[in-house]
């Protein structure tokens, strides 16, 4: 869960947003010895996010989004999550 605010935008002393909490969920698996896949959804529950422009109050922050990412060639150890590149012989 990320949890930020409140805050004053830059340049408006009198606006104070409020704060709020999104959730995130992610998995990491090691498909092989070289090969991983790290899936994701942030803003799990589809927040919507108020924040401060100079002169009005808008959306911001992203809506549900889905992230896939596909490592080869680099490994990570998930343990100490020290990056180690490995080569064949």
């Amino acid at each position: 869960m990320r949890v930020l605010g409140p805050y004053t935008p830059i340049g408006e002393p009198d606006i104070r947003t409020k704060a709020y909490g999104v959730v995130d969920v992610s998995a990491l698996w090691a498909l092989n010895d070289m090969m991983t896949v790290d899936i994701g959804i942030e803003n799990l529950f589809d927040r919507k996010l108020r924040g401060a422009s100079r002169f009005r109050l808008h959306q911001s922050g992203l809506p549900r989004t889905l992230r896939l990412a596909m490592t080869w060639g680099a490994t990570r150890d998930l343990r100490t999550e020290d990056w180690e590149l490995r080569t064949e012989d």
